[in-house]
């Protein structure tokens, strides 16, 4: 089966009698059906997220979208978009055979061809961009200057500069990315002298990476200190096997080195990780680890304006807001709930050390939903000092603690970072949790529901065939679970009431420790398990037995977003065992 007529089957759709995206090339002449109406429809629902959808709709509209020039280019964005890089890449080129002027086709390949690796190729094409589209250059070569950099003496490279540089005498680029520029060549004696002349733009800075550990050691200051907690943990790793066909792969890491630290004057801004300190610093112990933090990508801090491996280059820090003193439990994704739960909330464990921690605020970010704070008021009683996202905070002692492993929100393409360094969990954190959690809120006297949580409302790493397995399982007595209606105290008593649950992988089976010990899981996942036996080690010390099931990927089967399909039989089949075995 192609993969066009693959996808059309997995949409709901009849097979079309002709194969996928031609890999040479679209030799048939582009007809001439106005799919003007139909694209904005598929355009709207892209800018709602919903690229699934627009995809399926797309499919169904269009019998051949090889042959359109709308149709190719919508699909290419909107499988670029869902990380499906290898279809977009193919849409676009026929897109662009179609129309070799059209800026967007061209922008979305060379970005697609980014990442799955083909480097050179996807520079030539920035490159022809910034000179077809110079009034776009500012983002063309924003997207493309860090891989200029990194291909050294290469043709693409000298190619691309010189391009850049007439865009630049040209004033076609703003002093920002000028500035960018000298940052990524290293270059920073010039840098400095910009900034210290006033014509860096956005009020850029440069700063040096420290960890915490690393700066206080050499700061000479009474006010700030470092106080340790002992040795790192161990974190059992049980990398799930794939449907039951081999052992599980175990091994060991060592969890971080716990801390908790206090900070004079720092400041912090709001939906950002990082830690200002002193004039040329910046404190994270992600991005100065030695082993990965290269490797860590800040694409989402709208407070870094570009990055290095030893450096960042950052917009203003200004510090309107002041406070005496406070915890820092805000940063980077904290909106989200597999983050909130796992990367914030463990390190209230070493925070609780500090002996006035009960007297301090705790600093979080605005925009969280409701039931994180819940969820932490159920942990501790500290007042909450909500910072706004993107303002920055000046705190005269600031209490900080490390995340449990190294834990990065998102990772360069082309990272070298082994699943089980990527955000595991200690026994130790899941205890404090799962105990703290009981103890404010009582337990369930009687676990004896079965339930599905659902990732309907997900629009990433999605099971495509939800709907059908939901029905059958209903026949068994398992009724649907949407976590993201329910308060947390809800969520706490949904899982302490379960005596079955099924879920897609994803952040709410964290809320399984919640649940007995003696709960029976199926978590359903992607064909590679990525990153989830740093939580099966630590859940199974714990008296926890999850079974995992694989499905087939629909896309990129390395990208831990993409979405995927597993057959009904299959499910029912192993819920069955599960409960033959009492």
């Amino acid at each position: 089966m192609t993969i066009l007529n693959s996808l059309r089957k997995l949409a709901g759709l009849e097979p079309s009698k002709r194969s996928g995206p031609p890999v040479g090339g679209a030799d048939a002449a582009p007809t001439t059906r106005d799919l003007a109406d139909d694209h904005r429809q598929w355009i709207a629902l892209g800018n709602e997220g919903r690229f699934f959808e627009a995809i399926k709709l797309c499919l169904a509209t269009v019998e051949k979208p090889e042959d359109h020039f709308l149709a190719c280019s919508f699909l290419g964005y909107a499988y670029y978009q869902t990380t499906k890089y290898d279809l977009a890449i193919d849409y676009l080129e026929i897109a662009l055979r179609m129309n070799p002027g059209d800026y967007y086709a061209a922008f979305f390949l060379a970005h697609a061809l980014k990442a799955v690796g083909r480097k050179p190729e996807s520079l030539k094409w920035f490159t022809a961009c910034c000179r077809q589209h110079p009034d776009h250059a500012e983002e063309i070569c924003d997207s493309a200057l860090p891989m200029a950099v990194a291909a050294g003496d290469s043709a693409e490279s000298a190619e691309f500069f010189g391009v850049f540089e007439s865009l630049a005498a040209e004033q076609r680029v703003s002093s920002s990315l000028v500035e960018k520029s000298l940052f990524f060549q290293g270059r920073d004696g010039e840098l400095q002298d910009a900034i210290k002349a006033g014509t860096a733009g956005d009020g850029l800075s440069l700063r040096r990476i420290s960890s915490v550990a690393d700066w206080l050691a050499g700061v000479d200051s009474g006010e700030s200190s470092l106080h340790s907690l002992g040795e790192a943990e161990v974190i059992r790793v049980v990398m799930p096997a794939a449907n039951r066909q081999a052992a599980n792969e175990e091994t060991s890491v060592d969890a971080s080195a716990p801390y908790v630290a206090e900070l004079a004057d720092a400041s912090i801004v709001g939906g950002s990780s990082l830690i200002y300190v002193g004039r040329d610093v910046v404190l994270s112990d992600l991005l100065a680890d030695r082993r990965y933090g290269r490797y860590v990508s800040l694409q989402y801090d709208t407070s870094v304006a570009a990055q290095r491996h030893d450096a960042l280059l950052v917009r203003a820090i200004d510090a309107p807001q002041c406070l005496p003193e406070g915890v820092m439990l805000c940063g980077l994704a904290s909106e989200c709930y597999g983050h909130w739960f796992a990367e914030f909330l463990p390190r209230l464990r070493y925070l609780e050390q500090h002996p006035r921690f009960a007297e301090m605020p705790i600093i979080v970010d605005d925009g969280m939903p409701k039931s994180h704070h819940d969820f932490l008021r159920a942990l501790v009683a500290n007042p909450l000092h909500i910072l706004p996202r993107g303002t920055a905070l000046k705190v005269g002692k600031l209490v900080v603690a490390p995340t449990m492993t190294f834990f990065p929100v998102e990772l360069f393409t082309d990272h070298a970072v082994p699943p089980e360094r990527q955000a595991s969990w200690t026994a130790g954190a899941l205890r404090y949790i799962g105990e703290r959690i009981r103890s404010r809120l009582g337990e369930s006297a009687r676990a004896a529901d079965r339930i599905f949580l659902s990732r309907r409302n997900s629009t990433w790493r999605r099971l495509v065939n939800e709907e059908e397995i939901l029905n059958d399982l209903q026949q068994l007595g398992f009724r649907a679970v949407f976590l993201e209606q329910c308060s947390f105290a809800e969520q706490v008593r949904i899982f302490q009431g379960a005596e079955f649950v099924v879920a897609p992988n994803g952040s709410a089976l964290n809320n399984l420790i919640f649940a007995s010990p003696d709960v029976k899981a199926l978590v359903i996942g992607q064909k590679n398990h990525f990153n989830w036996g740093g939580w099966l080690g630590p859940m199974m010390d714990l008296g926890y037995s999850p079974v995992f099931l694989s499905g087939e990927p629909i896309g990129d089967e390395a990208n831990k977003h993409s979405d995927y399909t597993i057959p009904v039989a299959e499910v029912r089949r192993t819920i069955e065992q599960m409960l033959d075995k009492g």
